[in-house]
């Protein structure tokens, strides 16, 4: 989850739960789990910078945000958990 907020937040795209105060939608430590966790698992194919290679498609730039901005993020959220590639963390769920 701290991955997507990574990527929304990287487009600046509106969230509508309650945020919490400070500059942004989501902590300093969550924005550090979450990008920390984004270097461990997405880099590999997305690029460190989000802009994506071969098949793997850019998580920031217009294209993304035409794509995301009016949709649910339950939907970005389920097209992560369902087609990224298996993590140990989609394993245990099965």
């Amino acid at each position: 989850m701290a991955v997507v907020g990574i990527a929304i937040a990287s487009v600046q795209l509106p969230i509508n739960a309650q945020q919490p105060s400070g500059t942004g939608p989501y902590t300093a430590e969550q924005a550090n789990a979450g990008r920390a966790t984004y270097q461990i698992k997405c880099a590999t194919c997305h690029l460190p910078d989000l802009k994506g290679s071969n098949e793997a498609s850019p998580l920031t730039g217009m294209n993304f945000v035409s794509t995301w901005r009016d949709r649910a993020i339950s939907d970005l959220i389920n097209r992560i958990r369902n087609t990224m590639p298996m993590t140990e963390t989609r394993l245990a769920r099965r």
